[in-house]
């Protein structure tokens, strides 16, 4: 793999605060996409939900749980498995 140089500037900065501020002004009626996708090579469930809250806890901490139950990498005194 061939490192890239990074290098760090005031407009690139901005540019990127500024693109992350638009994100941050769409507004949906619900969290979550018509479909599903990949975090990394796991599955990600993105079943849309009213808040985000439950989004957040049924579609990523939620999924990542029962994924781990599936495979048995659950430790016995996790009190979320």
């Amino acid at each position: 793999m061939v490192a890239l140089q990074g290098g760090h500037s005031t407009s690139s900065a901005t540019h990127l605060g500024e693109g992350l501020a638009r994100l941050h002004q769409i507004t949906q009626a619900q969290h979550g996409l018509a479909q599903d996708n990949f975090i990394g090579s796991l599955p990600q469930p993105n079943t849309p939900s009213d808040d985000w809250l439950s989004f957040y806890r049924d579609q990523r901490i939620g999924a990542q749980v029962r994924l781990a139950r599936a495979r048995g990498s659950c430790h016995h005194n996790a009190n979320a498995c």
